[in-house]
């Protein structure tokens, strides 16, 4: 399975809208306080569930399009 890093897309493969806030300075890449592959501030949501101590994926917040952790489209769980 292809594992698809939703975290540093650019804009959402479902409705091509730009997740991108503004590009982080390259001083600060350089200081350490952001990863070297890290480039822009994104809008991308990361999504966890109660009872979850982590990201269980994440969603669009323009189209509200749900991934899972591995980079799938996925329904959202719905909690009754």
């Amino acid at each position: 399975m292809d594992y698809l890093d939703i975290t540093k897309l650019e804009s959402c493969p479902a409705c091509e809208t730009s997740w991108i806030i503004s590009y982080i300075p390259q001083d600060l890449i350089d200081k350490g306080y952001h990863s070297s592959d890290s480039k822009f501030y994104s809008r991308v949501l990361g999504v966890e569930y109660l009872g979850n101590d982590r990201i269980s994926g994440y969603q669009c917040p323009d189209c509200s399009q749900f991934w899972n952790r591995e980079g799938q489209p996925t329904e959202v769980k719905q909690n009754n």
